[in-house]
Parts: C-alpha cells; sequence; structure tokens
C-alpha cells in the first residue's frame, strides 16, 4: 500500500464566510482607517452601527460631570479630585449627620474625619449615620427590656425570701431612702449599678440600724415602723435592759415615751 497523503484540515465554512466579510468590510477604507476599525475590533458594518448606537446614548452629556475610576496606584491628590466629583463635603466639618434623639453631637463630630477620609458623598454619610442610629436606637431598647426584666426577677426573687415581712421591710428601705435624703435620679444609680434587690437589701439594713439606735435611746424621733408583735416584745425586751433609755422614759423624753407606746401597742396586737 502507498503512503496515504494528509491535507491539512479547512477551517469551518462559518469562519471563512466571517473572515472574508472582514475583508472586504475593510477593503473600503483607507490604510490608517483599516488600521484603527482593526484595533477597535471592528469587522463588520454591524459592528460600526452598534458602536454608534452606543455613542448616541452620551449625547449632551457633559463629559466634565462622567467619573473615571481611579487607578490602584492613583496618588492621594487623584483620589480626592474623583471623591469630590462623586459628592464629597469641602471637609469633614461640613457634614451634616443626623443625631440621635437625646445625644449630642459628640459621635458625629469624631466619626466624621473617618468619613471624609473614605471618600462618601453627603448621601453616603447620612445613610450610614442613620443605619448606625438606628441599630443604636435598637440596642439600647433591648438592654433597657433585658434590664428591666433581670430588676423584676430580682425584685421577685426578694419577695419570696421576705415572705411576710416583705412589705414592712420595704417600708423600712423607704424610710430609710427618705432620712437620708436620696432623690430619685441617685436611686436610680444605685440601683443600676446594684441591682433592685441587693439595694433594697442595703436601705433595709440601713434602716434597722437606724431604728436599733432610736430604741436604744439615741435622740430623734421614734421609729414609725411595723412591727409584728414578737418583733415588738424583743424591742420591748431590749429597751428594759437599755439603761439609757430608761433614765430618757423617766425624764418623760417625748420620743421614747412614743416609741415604747408604740412597742407595746404591737406587742399585744393593737
Amino acid at each position: 500500500m502507498g503512503e496515504q497523503q494528509t491535507t491539512p484540515s479547512a477551517a469551518p465554512l462559518s469562519q471563512q464566510a466571517a473572515g472574508q466579510d472582514s475583508q472586504e468590510f475593510l477593503a473600503g477604507f483607507a490604510e490608517e482607517d483599516r488600521n484603527y476599525l482593526t484595533q477597535k475590533g471592528y469587522q463588520s458594518t454591524a459592528d460600526l452601527l452598534k458602536a454608534a448606537r452606543e455613542a448616541d446614548k452620551f449625547a449632551g452629556v457633559n463629559l466634565d460631570s462622567m467619573v473615571s475610576l481611579p487607578a490602584e496606584n492613583a496618588t492621594q491628590e487623584e483620589l480626592d479630585a474623583f471623591y469630590n466629583k462623586l459628592g464629597r463635603p469641602q471637609d469633614a466639618s461640613h457634614y451634616k449627620l443626623p443625631v440621635l434623639e437625646g445625644d449630642n453631637d459628640a459621635f458625629a463630630k469624631a466619626i466624621a474625619p473617618v468619613l471624609f477620609s473614605a471618600g462618601l458623598s453627603q448621601g453616603q454619610a447620612s445613610k450610614l449615620a442613620e443605619g448606625w442610629n438606628e441599630y443604636v436606637k435598637q440596642a439600647r431598647a433591648a438592654q433597657q427590656e433585658a434590664y428591666a426584666k433581670e430588676q423584676a426577677q430580682q425584685m421577685n426573687d426578694l419577695q419570696k425570701e421576705w415572705g411576710a415581712e416583705y412589705q414592712k421591710n420595704e417600708e423600712v428601705a423607704r424610710q430609710a431612702a427618705r432620712k437620708y435624703g436620696l432623690n430619685s435620679g441617685e436611686l436610680d444609680a444605685m440601683e443600676r449599678a446594684l441591682g433592685s434587690g441587693k439595694l433594697m437589701k442595703l436601705m433595709f439594713a440601713i434602716g434597722s440600724t437606724t431604728m436599733d439606735a432610736e430604741v436604744k435611746g439615741a435622740s430623734g424621733p421614734a421609729s414609725q415602723a411595723v412591727y409584728t408583735p414578737q418583733e415588738a416584745q424583743a424591742k420591748l425586751d431590749a429597751l428594759l435592759q437599755d439603761k439609757e433609755f430608761g433614765k430618757k422614759f423617766m425624764a418623760k423624753d417625748p420620743a421614747a415615751v412614743k416609741l415604747l407606746d408604740e412597742l407595746t401597742k404591737a406587742a399585744v396586737g393593737l
């Protein structure tokens, strides 16, 4: 058998036709124009028509308003020019940022230079601030809800711990707060630091100490606390053992006489 000769495979007919069309299309132009069209990749009248339609979209557009993305190695000057065209304020102090109700503008002033450095426009900065404010608002609401639940739980636990003595002990604690002139703001600060249950116990301990001092004959008004018969009897027993109180009572000291009268009535259930 003789050697079988092979011939180069021909390109697909579609490619051959496309090549012929491109050559025929370019043949009608001068060499300089052919080079330009080839460089742009235009190979047919259809390509030119598409390019013309795309160019029409920019008809009447102010070219100065068009923005080109800066290169990766752009200088700071080039970046500043780009940001300014996008609507960045003249400097950080010109941002007008919304402030969360009840807050001052300290955070807005602190974040403005960061926004400026990032190249944000006024609109972008406002949207970012609004989103942040909403997040803070919701976070604070959630914290307040959790705090309220925790304090309610502490008070429920304290009621269980004190049982029938709860109302009396609570009144002793409130008397102590009034005695030392603690206002609502001060009590709220103490409550947030200690918790409702611990604060109540603290004020009760203070109030109880004050009452014990009065029972032992200290000067001042007699206690207005409500005692159980057992507690009143114990207080009376303590008073009868207290020589200093005995002297005050014998001298008809008003506070001593009133305290003894209260305790006596409480001891018999009156």
